[in-house]
């Protein structure tokens, strides 16, 4: 109740606040006018232009640009305009045949020609500009760093739900199960993500990275993937840095809603699929405290008697407490049969820029809610071991039932007031919850712990809740009087939370001889619960000065400070339904904590000598099994500082290059006194060296040196032991890891045709020091190592081509591929070498990375008529066969089968402001597979099907 009636006065505030705003924008003129807005730019570097003058000839409109580049030209009454726009040191330029018609907005981007180049006044055509992949294109065919880049508009496209499924189109990157990011055969610990520029806390023990999944798409206006290293920017990435800029405020009033169902076919029919009770809040993903842990079990000074104490105690007080403790806990056990609705997700946004103190004021406001049903109820779940040398023996041989709800919504918010002509402050606000909740179930042989005359059966419930909140305050100043500097700040405050409360997992058995059921005394019913605050704090601040080197070339000294504190705490406690009796189970999972099987079943009273004695048989009874170790604090401290330097050595030939300096202070404290401390203390120097060439205009060759870092994560450093309630796995953390150095070495060749178009080839060679890998101990126990060499290296290759170059009728098609060949070498520690020759002599010393693929392909065709309201998109994406998991001893690794994604999508413009889109997803459905392979005989670890999406949505925007 506390916390809808919250919810409810933030949205009635801001929905006054919003209200208030475009009343007084709406009525501050008498006739309907229009707007100009724009960004001005230099042509050679691509950088903002302040201070130049624009204004509509012949009338007395008119406006300045500011410290980024953007003017805004306000009330102007409709008509045909000349813009003109000058500066000194540039050409004077002229923009002929500028509409303006009341309540919209003109939009126009001024590119500016240094005077050194020409002394004419140059004269265009006003465009408005709409592409915003075009828009992107220019960015980085100015940047000054290696880097790839998709748009909101080719993410509503490709049918992306979320921030990680477009990802996948960016060259050079997939996506894993699990949401797991690969740029260039690199997995999490050489990526970083951020968000608009400032890094993101994770939410997951085992991951550095954050998890951008949780991020809807309807957010993101685009995602800019950095390959290259330069020194203003935090150097613990290689693979890339993937920088997700979220949707800013428009240049007019604007409101946009869109509502969308879809079904897979796979799921959203019959009632095959499973679930189990976590609430009335399972809708947002949220637990209302049906999964809490019982509130006697948070008194830390609790201790859950034992049997003998129990038997021991005449007055049977602690008999009745350990009964009352068992009696506390959830009594589901197993997942329920439910036929799924449909998937449902809706969206709005609101935005305007209005005036404020007669200054400049932008906001934006936007929420998104999606629910989505994925699944399937024949997959095939096996474990292999090493038998003899000729073939694998079977471990365990499942038929998998699977179902997973996942909920996702959150909300956006954006202000920015321009203080003065020459400084801007900005606020920028994210709010995301993510809720998963997973039912399973596996059944069939376990030849390796039981007799073939027993059917196997496990049941898992998974409810997980995912909480992503961040802050950010930023400034830009220009600083006219201090030799035309700009120093541009950034603080941002972010938290992510992951609540998984009451995991249950439950193992039992069906006797075909006996025809009874069973469980197993080592495997009793558990049930985890676990949570992770993760808390990361950033500043950092930027000071630019430009200068004219010895030919009169702008140039650019660049100098910076970084702080980073990030705090993690985590806990987890292990309770186990143990039943000293016998289990009483007739095979419904359900029924097995009823009130007749749990605590004391019967008592018995002997007389001796006049004196009764008491004593109880015992059914089950809840047992704490919670390991200290598996508690931890974290904190780690990160300070930077930078010089950097951009420097044409002629008209054409750009350097880019300095150094880095990054102080690292990691330290993980878990409850056992006992245990070593994890810490990484380092000092390390980042170079970087660029090379931009213009071989004509549009075209660019660009080389690239520097040398990063890649630090382990805190759960890796963590000495304790955890479980994977889904994988089945164990995993350990190493205190003695060292953080890996990474050089790199990058060339590319780009050419930017036409707006919109492009070709680039690149290649990349990577060489590690130190790298850490995931590795088996000999205690068939996952765990980190550094080992003594890696190497990674490619080639990409982009084209974005329209094809009106074969046909003028032809003009609204556009095709785009990307497609790139990595390789990969690992070395494999001397310790698992040796475990893997005693049973495969001729095995090899390496491996690649975990998860790296030998090639990936995306392929989109694209066809945009403006005239008739219609954009279609076909767009497919496959990838080669890639290292899943590195498995025990000789037994062989684990590979991810390839499979290709098709999806289509149509978008129809109906009305003016009401559009309809369609859209099929995993068209193909091809069978995920995990396989190993052994003697040339490939032996099946997980199969499964994720079934076709197919989704009908409307939009509507003004």
């Amino acid at each position: 109740m506390r916390f809808n009636l919250i919810l409810k006065l933030l949205i009635t505030q801001f929905t006054i606040f919003f209200l208030l705003l475009n009343f007084s924008a709406a009525f501050a003129g008498q006739q309907p006018t229009g707007r100009v807005i724009g960004k001005i730019v230099d042509k050679e570097t691509g950088d903002p232009i302040i201070g130049a003058n624009v204004y509509l000839e012949n009338t007395v409109l008119g406006a300045a640009s500011d410290l980024e580049g953007n003017f805004l030209i306000d009330r102007v009454p409709a008509g045909n305009y000349t813009l003109i726009v000058s500066v000194i040191g540039y050409a004077e330029t002229r923009i002929n045949n500028l509409k303006v018609t009341p309540e919209t907005v003109a939009r126009v981007n001024v590119i500016l020609q240094p005077e050194v180049l020409t002394t004419d006044v140059i004269e265009v055509e006003a465009k408005a500009v709409t592409n915003t992949e075009a828009s992107l294109l220019k960015i980085r065919e100015k940047s000054i760093a290696i880097s790839d880049a998709i748009s909101s508009e080719a993410i509503s496209q490709a049918g992306s739900g979320n921030a990680a499924e477009a990802l996948k189109q960016v060259t050079g990157a997939s996506v894993g199960d699990d949401n797991n990011i690969f740029i260039r055969g690199l997995g999490d610990r050489y990526i970083s993500t951020w968000l608009n520029g400032a890094g993101l806390p994770s939410s997951d023990p085992y991951k550095k990275t954050a998890s951008i999944d949780l991020i809807p798409s309807n957010l993101v206006d685009n995602i800019i993937t950095l390959k290259s290293f330069t020194p203003d920017k935090p150097g613990d990435f290689s693979g890339g840095a993937v920088n997700i800029k979220t949707k800013d405020f428009p240049g007019s009033f604007q409101f946009y809603s869109s509502f969308s169902l879809a079904f897979n076919p796979q799921v959203t029919h019959g009632s095959s699929a499973l679930g189990f009770n976590v609430g009335r809040m399972g809708w947002l993903g949220m637990n209302d405290g049906t999964l809490d842990l019982p509130d006697v079990f948070k008194d830390q000074n609790l201790k859950i008697p034992s049997i003998a104490e129990a038997n021991q105690d005449e007055t049977g007080a602690l008999a009745r407490q350990i009964e009352d403790l068992t009696r506390s806990f959830n009594r589901e056990l197993g997942p329920t049969a439910f036929t799924p609705p449909m998937n449902r997700s809706f969206s709005f946004s609101l935005g305007n820029q209005v005036r404020l103190f007669s200054r400049p004021l932008g906001y934006l406001a936007s929420f998104t809610y999606n629910r989505s049903y994925s699944g399937y109820s024949d997959g095939v779940f096996r474990r292999w071991n090493q038998g003899t040398q000729d073939v694998m023996t079977t471990v365990f041989d499942l038929k998998e039932n699977k179902t997973e709800q996942n909920i996702l919504w959150g909300g956006l918010l954006n202000f920015s007031y321009k203080l003065t002509d020459n400084q801007v402050i900005s606020f920028n606000g994210i709010y995301n919850k993510n809720g998963e909740i997973i039912a399973r179930t596996l059944a069939g042989s376990y030849p390796y712990d039981m007799d073939e005359s027993r059917i196997f059966q496990a049941r898992v419930l998974n409810f997980k809740e995912r909480t992503l909140i961040n802050g950010q305050i930023k400034g830009a100043h220009y600083v006219p009087q201090f030799f035309n500097s700009r120093i541009e700040w950034v603080f941002s405050a972010g938290k992510t939370i992951e609540d998984q409360p009451d995991q249950r997992y439950f193992n039992s058995y069906y006797d075909t001889k006996k025809q009874s059921f069973g469980i197993k005394d080592n495997t009793p019913p558990s049930r985890y619960f676990r949570y992770l605050d993760e808390d990361q704090n950033q500043f950092f601040i930027d000071f630019k000065l430009p200068f004219k080197q010895w030919s009169g070339l702008k140039s650019t000294f660049k100098t910076g400070f970084y702080h980073l504190q990030k705090d993690r705490n985590y806990s987890e406690r292990l309770f186990q339904m143990v039943d000293h009796q016998g289990y009483n189970y007739d095979g419904d999972p359900n029924d097995l904590l009823n009130d007749e099987n749990i605590g004391i079943v019967d008592t018995l009273i002997t007389t001796i000598r006049g004196v009764e004695y008491r004593s109880y048989d015992w059914g089950i009874v809840v047992q704490e099994s919670t390991l200290p170790g598996n508690n931890y604090s974290a904190n780690q401290k990160i300070n930077a500082s930078y010089l950097m330097v951009e420097l044409p050595l002629y008209d054409k030939l750009r350097f880019i290059g300095g150094v880095r300096y990054e102080v690292t202070d990691m330290n993980l404290v878990t409850n056992d006194s006992t245990a070593k401390k994890g810490e990484i203390k380092t000092k390390d120097w980042l170079h970087s060296v660029n090379f931009i060439f213009s071989l004509m205009p549009r075209m660019n060759l660009r080389a690239s040196y520097s040398r990063t870092l890649a630090r382990p994560t805190f759960r890796e450093i963590g000495p304790f032991a955890t479980f994977d309630f889904m994988g089945g796995d164990v995993y350990i953390g190493n205190p003695d890891l060292k953080r890996s150095t990474i050089d790199n070495i990058d060339l590319r060749w780009e050419w930017f045709m036409n707006p919109g178009e492009v070709l680039a080839l690149s290649a990349f060679y990577k060489n590690f020091k130190d790298p850490i890998e995931r590795v088996f101990n000999s205690f068939e126990e996952n765990t980190w190592k550094n080992v003594d060499f890696a190497r990674a290296y490619g080639v990409e290759l982009e084209v974005r081509k329209n094809m009106s170059i074969l046909s003028k009728h032809l003009k609204y098609l556009l095709l785009g591929a990307n497609v790139s060949f990595i390789k990969s070498r690992v070395n494999i520690s001397e310790e698992e070498l040796a475990l893997i020759h005693n049973l495969r002599p001729d095995a090899d010393d390496h491996r690649p990375f975990q998860g790296q693929s030998p090639y990936l392909i995306n392929l989109n065709v694209t066809y945009s008529n403006p005239q008739m309201g219609l954009s279609t998109t076909v767009y497919y994406n496959i990838f080669g066969d890639r290292l899943s998991k590195v498995s025990y001893g000789g037994t062989p690794d684990v590979y991810e089968k390839s499979a290709g994604l098709l999806n289509i999508s149509a978008k129809l413009r109906l009305f003016n402001q009401l559009s309809l889109k369609i859209s099929g997803k995993n068209l193909l459905n091809p069978t995920f597979e995990k396989y190993q392979e052994f003697k040339g005989k490939k032996y099946i670890y997980n199969q499964f099907k994720r079934g076709r999406v197919f989704s009908v949505g409307l939009s509507y925007s003004i």
